[in-house]
């Protein structure tokens, strides 16, 4: 995930909580939740990569 996308996602994540203003400890718990979503599509590309790529 881009850093571009990244900050894309946690200004979505912000504007979807009603009624909460954004603390400081916030940044900590977007990162934890998007961490895991960026590795699981860079393994979804790499084996897109690999299915693609053909095999001598």
């Amino acid at each position: 995930m881009t850093e571009r996308r990244f900050h894309a996602v946690v200004a979505e994540a912000r504007r979807t909580v009603p009624g909460r203003e954004w603390r400081p400890d916030e940044e900590h718990r977007y990162e934890t939740l998007v961490r895991p979503i960026g590795a699981v599509a860079t393994v979804s590309a790499v084996r897109t990569v690999e299915q693609l790529t053909p095999r001598c």
